[in-house]
């Protein structure tokens, strides 16, 4: 048996079983469901198992997709190397602290969108790919922690998160954030404490395009060598920059559009 992508898409199912005949399941199948609680497959499956009611592949290093309605804290299975593609999505009711473990590669695009009751995210040194819309619209998210292996951080990864206020962030071969036309960062209008691990030399590319709740003086810290393009562009909020004496590069319109800045030390 196969199930199709999409097959029970914004269904009212409060609770789906599939059995040990189901060898393959396509994408999204269950997003929308905004009442299913569990997900459980059959013991005797050999594609597929469920753990706390989320939907795993066989060997439990894919994390599929829970349902909308679950509720409480997230715990995922420390074998996880992939959280798939809107996984989480829409799952509205879970709430607390999101730990992504250790050994975590990849947070598919859109995987925790909608997840509007999670307070914080920490995101491993393990994981090297966060995707588009990642985390978008997490309107409860007050503070993130960015791992040091991270690499790509995708178009929109924050969009709306708009209770966002502290960044902690460690990644240190992180060159890019988003883009200038769809900023990570995006409507982050609370978004005010930066925190730099002491590891990190260079700041993204874009990463705070647009993030006009920067409304003090920047001081870049010590550790930093490079700015990156439009890092700070139309942060409109920032009255001063100071940089160290660590900085050799500053990347073209990094500042560019920063309305109040007048003073650069």
């Amino acid at each position: 048996i196969s199930i199709g992508q999409g097959a029970f898409f914004n269904c009212g199912l409060s609770v789906i079983y599939i059995p040990s005949t189901v060898i393959h399941i396509g994408d999204f199948v269950f997003l929308g469901c905004d009442s299913l609680q569990s997900i459980t497959v059959d013991t005797n499956n050999m594609h597929y198992k469920s753990l706390d009611g989320v939907l795993y592949n066989y060997e439990m290093d894919t994390l599929i997709e829970c349902g909308g309605g679950k509720t409480g804290t997230i715990t995922i299975y420390n074998a996880v190397k992939v959280i798939k593609k809107s996984a989480f999505w829409g799952c509205g009711e879970l709430n607390g602290n999101l730990i992504i473990p250790e050994g975590v590669l990849t947070i598919g695009d859109a995987a925790f969108c909608h997840c509007i009751g999670l307070t914080s995210v920490t995101i491993g040194n393990s994981t090297t790919f966060i995707g588009n819309d990642a985390f978008a619209y997490c309107l409860g998210l007050n503070s993130v922690f960015i791992g040091n292996s991270v690499t790509y951080i995708g178009t929109h990864a924050f969009l709306y998160d708009t209770n966002l206020y502290t960044l902690y962030f460690h990644s240190i071969n992180c060159l890019s954030v988003g883009s200038v036309y769809a900023p990570a960062f995006e409507n982050c209008n609370k978004l005010t404490n930066i925190n730099f691990g002491d590891s990190v030399k260079t700041i993204p590319d874009y990463i705070f395009y647009n993030v006009y709740s920067l409304t003090w003086t920047f001081v870049i810290p010590n550790s930093i060598t490079k700015i990156g393009r439009y890092a700070f562009a139309k942060c409109s909020g920032i009255s001063a920059v100071t940089f160290c004496n660590s900085v050799y590069s500053i990347g073209p319109f990094s500042f560019m559009g920063c309305e109040s800045l007048k003073n650069v030390y």
